[in-house]
């Protein structure tokens, strides 16, 4: 019995190959052969299955937290920009009337600072009249604090900036 076991770990583990431990066996037993070659197949898909399964399981833990961090920098960015926009909005807002009017946007422009975080969001500002456009939704010559906010969000990066 000894032998036994130790022909079937030589043969699974490939101390020797289970084709060398079979040969004999066909020629001595037939149906002991079969439970051999049987028991090398399922042993080892079984552990080929085991470890793909692991390696598959691993991966797409990864891959749900990269996702998971990757949703996080995006929550934390637009937060970050919706708070440089609101306090974008208070140093552009002269008046202190919580609305941009185009003649306050007109002389915001003239702004360094204003005009660098313009550039920072990739929007670019040549013509204020069609910017207070774009902004105001509501079409009534100014801009609150939602359209404001909002409207730089959709208007920032490369893609949707405007001349």
């Amino acid at each position: 019995m000894g032998k036994t076991m130790y022909s079937l770990f030589k043969g699974l583990s490939g101390g020797v190959s289970w084709g060398e431990v079979a040969d004999p066996l066909a020629s001595v037993a037939y149906p002991y052969w079969a439970m051999f070659v049987l028991f090398i197949f399922f042993t080892l898909f079984s552990v080929l299955n085991v470890v793909t399964g692991v390696f598959v399981d691993s991966a797409i833990q990864v891959a749900q937290r990269d996702r998971s961090v990757l949703m996080d920098k995006m929550v934390k960015s637009q937060k970050a920009t919706t708070q440089h926009l609101l306090h974008l909005l208070e140093e552009i807002d002269e008046d202190g009337s919580g609305f941009i009017s185009t003649e306050e946007l007109a002389e915001a422009m003239h702004n360094p600072n204003v005009m660098s975080y313009f550039r920072a969001l990739q929007v670019e500002t040549r013509d204020v009249s069609q910017l207070v456009f774009l902004l105001d939704k509501d079409q009534d010559g100014t801009i609150d604090i939602v359209e404001f906010v909002d409207g730089l969000l959709q208007l920032k990066g490369e893609a949707k900036s405007f001349d």
